[in-house]
């Protein structure tokens, strides 16, 4: 039998949360193509290989998001790392029952990935399976190759 391969290509990002106490904040991975990894990785069967593609920094928290990568079974041999740049941020707030999201991510490593879409693409030609979302406003289409 042959290894079915996904990659999810995107940007994972630090997400801030409210932590239910006053003045203190939870820390997470996430972002939508690395939440789609990362449910992928638990629903498939263990045969089924799950990567994630995206660029990162040097620093702790992109350190981070690849040791959370390693300990969910997700492969991240296919994250390069930018000395220039860092891994973006998200913060959730909420207030009234309605969250709302900031975000801090324009000068991210990832976002310089995204520039160069070709070079993003090229990783998916060896999987089976690719989920690609690009962040609205950006020029580059979605793309998806093969059928789930």
């Amino acid at each position: 039998m042959t290894t079915t391969r996904i990659l999810s290509i995107g940007e994972a990002m630090v997400e801030l949360s409210a932590s239910g106490q006053a003045g203190l904040w939870r820390l997470g991975i996430a972002g939508d193509t690395l939440n789609t990894a990362w449910y992928l990785r638990r629903l498939l069967p263990a045969e089924w290989q799950v990567g994630y593609f995206s660029r990162v920094g040097l620093g702790e928290f992109s350190q981070k998001m690849i040791e959370f990568l390693d300990a969910e079974g997700i492969d991240s041999r296919h994250i390069g790392r930018d000395a220039q740049r860092e891994i973006a941020l998200y913060a959730i707030s909420l207030k009234d029952g309605e969250r709302s999201f900031t975000y801090w991510r324009d000068n991210s490593a990832a976002k310089e990935s995204e520039q160069r879409i070709k070079l993003l693409m090229r990783p998916a030609r060896r999987r089976d399976r690719v989920f690609f979302r690009h962040h609205p406003g950006h020029p580059a289409r979605s793309r998806a190759r093969g059928a789930a």
